[in-house]
């Protein structure tokens, strides 16, 4: 298997980044689209010149350009493949990490209640001792906000991916909302020098949508920086991507990923206008 594994990565650049084997398969695919247009149009020319030598030329010419878009397709396969293989890859990794943080947060509770049953059996031996009980029943209060407290700050401040990893709810949540709108066109864009965890963020975000609802995702890079998570729409938007798009920022304002409104739309005249069939999903930094 290790061997296999390894005459794979020789014999295909970037066999083992998913990122780069998304890139790879996409290029291809558009490669071989570019050949099947160019294959149709010169057969179109030969049938409309009367010269039957130039119409000759033209049908070889398509030919080769069929045969090219053929290749560019069956180069395209075992990337396909591998970047499902890649995704469900980071689907276990990131399934795991969740149960190690729910496991982490079993053992945190039970010792504050093994804590919280000494604290109150101490209290019941310090009849006598009432000033000492007092303290203690202090400095237990103190304990328990300073555990609250940094709880909140590590759901504020530790990666986002945490917010969907550590609530299953809220996964369950998303996939449902947005399974309706199978097929929508989203476009993720993410600032290409973004810090690792908001590219851990745009991987789930990528798998959820692509994988889980089915959505067709388009990954770009942009130097651009924005705020946090934001979905953006075009003015002129279909009434399916309007909805797709509420359901959409509802539920990641609702996991607490989105801080503004939950839907923003951009003028059909803006530089970079959205299609109207399309949902724009920046993915930005942490603020």
């Amino acid at each position: 298997m290790h061997a296999t594994m390894a005459l794979l990565a020789i014999s295909f650049p970037d066999w083992n980044s998913l990122e780069s084997v998304r890139r790879t398969h996409s290029d291809l695919e558009g490669a071989a689209l570019v050949f099947f247009a160019l294959l149709v149009v010169f057969e179109a020319l030969s049938h409309r010149t009367d010269d039957k030598k130039k119409a000759h030329a033209l049908d070889t010419f398509g030919i080769v350009f069929f045969a090219i878009a053929v290749l560019a397709e069956i180069a395209a396969y075992p990337y396909g493949q591998r970047n499902d293989e890649l995704s469900q890859q980071v689907i276990i990794s990131l399934d795991a990490k969740a149960q190690d943080a729910s496991d982490a947060a079993d053992r945190a509770k039970t010792t504050a209640d093994g804590a919280a049953t000494k604290a109150e059996s101490v209290g019941k031996r310090a009849d006598q001792a009432q000033l000492t009980l007092d303290a203690v029943g202090r400095k237990a209060k103190s304990l328990e906000e300073g555990i609250k407290s940094a709880r909140k700050k590590l759901l504020e401040d530790g990666p986002r991916t945490d917010m969907l990893l550590a609530k299953p709810e809220a996964l369950r949540d998303i996939k449902a909302a947005l399974s309706p709108f199978a097929g929508q066109k989203i476009l993720l864009r993410t600032l290409s020098t973004a810090r690792p965890e908001t590219y851990q963020l745009e991987t789930l975000l990528f798998v959820i949508l692509l994988h889980d609802c089915k959505w067709i995702v388009v990954e770009s890079k942009t130097e651009v920086q924005v705020p946090a998570v934001m979905v953006d729409i075009s003015e002129d938007a279909t009434e399916s991507t309007r909805r797709a798009a509420s359901a959409l920022g509802i539920s990641l304002k609702d996991a607490g990923l989105i801080y503004s409104r939950p839907v923003e739309t951009t003028p059909p005249s803006a530089p970079d206008a959205i299609p109207p069939d399309v949902i724009v999903l920046w993915v930005g930094e942490h603020p």
